[in-house]
């Protein structure tokens, strides 16, 4: 690939928050590319998430795994009424990696960490244990806190 990944809008979403693209990012072709292509996929998919609020990850996990996901989650897809949060008549269904070990591949995809780690920022996603760190360090050297953590 020369330059930037290209996304594919794959369908529009208007909703209360406006008219948004739901842009497809293809990460098999980004990954046989090379480094500066995923770089540049992971940069291309931030700007959407930013913009729209969403991005699509094509082929980034194999077929097989993302049925998987679908039939583990398929009893609380089913549950779960259309069109609330004014998203367009989708359904939208929590607690995902508790129930469905099979998304575990997909939330562990290094494009899908180093894109939560960008816009949650490493404290928030390190949470309790970097803080614990980072007081452990201090106190090893001797610095006082101030305030609590």
């Amino acid at each position: 690939m020369s330059g930037p990944p290209s996304a594919e809008v794959r369908t529009r979403v208007a909703n209360a928050f406006g008219d948004h693209a739901l842009l497809a990012f293809d990460c098999r072709a980004a990954a046989a590319a090379g480094e500066a292509d995923v770089a540049a996929l992971e940069q291309g998919a931030f700007d959407a998430i930013d913009r729209h609020g969403f991005a699509a990850l094509e082929h980034a996990v194999s077929a097989a795994d993302c049925d998987q996901v679908v039939a583990e989650m398929r009893p609380f897809i089913d549950a779960t009424p259309h069109g609330l949060h004014g998203l367009g008549g989708a359904r939208r269904t929590g607690a995902l990696v508790a129930r469905s070990p099979a998304s575990h591949k997909l939330i562990a995809h290094p494009t899908v960490l180093r894109l939560a780690e960008r816009i949650l920022g490493e404290q928030r996603l390190r949470g309790g244990a970097h803080q614990r760190q980072v007081r452990a360090s201090a106190a090893r050297k001797g610095a006082r806190c101030s305030r609590a953590w």
